[in-house]
């Protein structure tokens, strides 16, 4: 077993607010099979990651500012990763259709931040090349209209807020 290190934020913790309530009721949908998957998910997925957006949420408590280190395995967060590209993608496709609500801007901005910095963790592991990381990064789906803005100025505002 590899054992990595990650570190989400500085960031927002209002993003982490709002990108929590979508993802439990993403996940809620997607635990009770009311969205069709082209792929199986374990029952064990969806526990481990409600238990780490309810430790998240507790981090960020009622500051501002959210900032979050943890070990974990390589080989779960790489699942992990994989898991959540593979919802991503279901969940634009029910978004393009109409039959979701698209995400709330802010939480497709934690999104992206947690992203790069599982991805980071997992190139640093040697687990991913830096390469391949930047490919999946570039080709996640966007889930919110304004998905596609750049985070990195909101993480230094968040970064010197924490100072």
């Amino acid at each position: 077993m590899t054992t990595i290190r990650i570190t989400i934020g500085p960031l927002p913790s209002a993003w982490l607010r709002k990108w929590a309530v979508d993802a439990s009721e993403s996940m809620r949908r997607a635990s009770l099979r009311a969205v069709p998957m082209p792929f199986a998910v374990g029952d064990d997925f969806f526990a481990r990651n409600v238990a780490l957006v309810g430790e998240w949420v507790a981090a960020a408590g009622t500051g501002s500012v959210f900032v979050w280190s943890g070990e974990d395995d390589a080989d779960l967060v790489l699942n992990t990763v994989q898991y959540w590209r593979n919802l991503a993608q279901v969940r634009h496709d029910l978004v393009v259709r109409g039959e979701v609500p698209a995400m709330d801007a802010d939480a497709e901005r934690f999104t992206q931040a947690l992203r790069r910095s599982l991805l980071d963790a997992l190139v640093c592991a040697g687990r991913l090349t830096s390469d391949y990381a930047e490919r999946l990064e570039a080709s996640w789906p966007r889930l919110s209209v304004a998905g596609d803005r750049d985070v990195a100025q909101h993480e230094r505002d968040a970064s010197g807020a924490a100072r």
